[in-house]
C-alpha cells in the first residue's frame, strides 16, 4: 500500500560561499517502502543535477491525531500540486510539479 515519505536531501552548492556549507532541501513522495522512496528521490533530476544525497527519510502515517490516507487520482499522474505561503506573506500561492 502507497505511504507518503519525506525524504530529507543535502547538497553542495559551490555558487553559495564556495560550497563551504550544506544546503538541504526536502522531496515528498508516494512509495511502497523506504528502499523505494530513496530510489524516487535520486531519480528526480533536481537530484542529479545538484549531486545530493540522502540525509534521512520519514514516512508520514499520522500527523496530531489525523491518519494520512492516500487516494490515487487518475487525472494527475505523476502530478505533485503543493500550496504554499511564504514567509512574512498572507497569501498562498501553488506550486505544480511533473515527474
Amino acid at each position: 500500500m502507497p505511504k507518503l515519505y519525506n525524504v530529507h536531501c543535502g547538497f553542495y552548492d559551490t555558487t553559495v560561499n564556495a560550497g563551504l556549507f550544506e544546503g538541504h532541501t526536502n522531496f515528498l513522495v508516494v512509495a511502497d517502502s523506504f528502499a523505494e522512496a530513496k530510489a524516487q528521490a535520486k531519480s528526480k533530476s533536481e537530484f542529479k543535477k545538484l549531486k545530493m544525497h540522502v540525509d534521512g527519510i520519514q514516512e508520514i502515517d499520522t500527523v496530531d491525531g489525523y491518519t494520512v490516507d492516500l487516494k490515487s487520482n487518475p487525472k494527475l499522474p505523476g502530478t505533485t500540486i503543493i500550496k504554499r505561503q511564504k514567509y512574512g506573506s498572507s497569501k498562498s500561492e501553488t506550486l505544480t510539479f511533473k515527474n
